[in-house]
Order: structure tokens, then sequence, then C-alpha cells
């Protein structure tokens, strides 16, 4: 898994490469403690506007090629102020995804 670095700001945009796939994400801050992402790959928009919930996957559809997860302590929503400091954007690839939906015996 990878940390993807944010800024402690209300809103901002970042480009990654991943897995050479070219990733591009917004976050905004909606006030009221509502954030939202838009995510593009290889600059074909895949969600715009979707609300940034914690430590779930943003990327339904695409799972074969990873997903971003924010990681908040005790499903805490979204706080940029926070990130940084204990909430984490995190991709994971797909092989990654397998290993942590492994069933364990």
């Amino acid at each position: 898994m990878l940390n993807i670095p944010l800024e402690a700001i209300p809103s901002q945009s970042l480009s990654i490469q991943l897995n050479n796939e070219y990733y591009d994400l917004r976050l905004h801050d909606c006030g009221n403690g509502v954030m939202t992402i838009d995510i593009s790959v290889n600059d074909v928009v895949i969600v715009t506007g979707v609300r940034l919930v914690p430590n779930y996957p943003l990327l339904a559809s695409y799972l074969e090629l990873g997903n971003f997860i924010l990681q908040t302590v005790d499903y805490e929503y979204p706080d940029w102020t926070r990130f940084g400091v204990d909430q984490y954007l995190i991709y994971a690839n797909q092989t990654e995804i397998e290993a942590i939906n492994a069933p364990t015996t």
C-alpha cells in the first residue's frame, strides 16, 4: 500500500502515476463537515463530486486497477486540518486488495 500525501488545506489537486496509470485527484471542502473527491484515470473522468467517506474504497468499478481509501481514526469523517496527522489517503493495488479480501483459515 502507498500513502498518497495530502496537504492540510481545504481544497487541493494532485496527479500521480501508479501501476502505469495516471491519476488526477481533486479534493474539495464543501463545508459542514462534507468533502468530495473527483478522480480521473488517464484523462478519463471516473468519479466526480463523490462524497469522501472514511475507510471505504472510493472506486467501485475500477478495482482491477487498484483503489483509494481515506483512513481515519474511529471512522471519523474527513477533516482537511487532520490530513497528514491522523487521516491519510491510501492506494492499494489489485494484489494488495486481493490479499486484504482473502479468506483466513
